[in-house]
């Protein structure tokens, strides 16, 4: 069915953006639903963006948002190692204690 893992993950994106574009297309007609069309016609424009950019195999460059989050996990996971280095040391002091009192 599918040779490679990108192929499918087109496939998914297209449609998926399809489902939206559908959905918003069947939500014009009912009154009142203006907001949730739009937001499900920004979904459909987003992902189709995306699928267009797979298909084309356009290198994509690491945005200013990524580079943020990968910050911010790194950010995360240093402190996570000094919390853990501090519970070690910590651990470490109450041993001492514990022995030098006995």
């Amino acid at each position: 069915m599918f040779d490679f893992d990108s192929e499918l993950l087109e496939r998914l994106v297209r449609e998926i953006a399809l489902y939206y574009l559908n959905r918003a297309e069947r939500m014009m007609t009912e009154p009142n639903r203006q907001v949730e069309t739009l937001q499900r016609l920004n979904w459909a424009q987003r992902l189709w963006y995306n699928y267009d950019q797979m298909l084309q195999q356009i290198p994509v460059r690491e945005s200013t948002q990524m580079t943020e989050i990968n910050d911010l996990i790194r950010q995360v996971e240093s402190t996570l190692v000094s919390l853990e280095n501090s519970n070690d040391k910590n651990d470490d002091d109450e041993k001492i204690i514990e022995e030098s009192g006995s």
